[in-house]
């Protein structure tokens, strides 16, 4: 599976350097997810999650972020209740392995056909709520703290056209990644 992490320039050199900060990151899609924010988005190899399984946190099949704000109709409540456990991730990534409507939800940010099929049930209540709300969909991973990358775990970057050679100089020992740009005025979808 897909994964990607919008970022700006410190949390960049964090994640080339390691940090024994929380790290999140999206499972996915980054060009399908509604609104992004931030100044760059990375794009790593599924093995950037396989490698870093025992440093997952929790995770949740929603934005924790967005519901912490006020941008969705899931309420604060219930954000514990949404923090799912690692075997639960793990058994998320086989299911989706075999099944593509899981893996289209993912990969798209939306809610799953049936929530119910695939999620815990005192929490699937709680999903219905969001299905309406697009942004909300957001396949989210907590770490505990994040290794260096190795080469090859970063596949892709999609930065802001003024900071391309920069960024070149930075990645210079993690192999061909490949960087494509954007410009900064109409945003990273663009």
């Amino acid at each position: 599976m897909r994964s990607f992490k919008i970022l700006n320039y410190r949390t960049l050199l964090e994640l080339l350097n390691g940090s024994d900060r929380p790290f999140y990151f999206a499972l996915g899609n980054p060009l399908t997810a509604g609104g992004l924010r931030g100044t760059a988005v990375a794009i790593f190899h599924p093995d950037f999650l396989q490698r870093r399984m025992s440093f997952v946190d929790h995770w949740s099949p929603v934005d924790i972020g967005g519901v912490s704000a006020g941008l969705s109709k899931i309420g604060i409540e219930n954000i514990d209740m949404l923090k799912q456990s690692v075997a639960e991730l793990q058994l998320l990534l086989e299911v989706s392995q075999r099944d593509s409507a899981l893996t289209n939800s993912i990969e798209n940010h939306h809610s799953p056909p049936n929530p119910a099929h695939y999620f815990a049930d005192e929490i699937t209540g709680v999903l219905e709520k969001a299905r309406s709300d697009s942004h909300t969909w957001l396949y989210e991973v907590a770490l505990s703290s994040n290794l260096p990358l190795r080469r090859g775990e970063l596949t892709g970057l999609r930065v802001p056209n003024t900071s391309k050679k920069d960024v070149q100089r930075i990645l210079n020992n993690l192999g061909d990644v490949k960087i494509s740009t954007f410009n900064p005025v109409f945003g990273i979808s663009s």
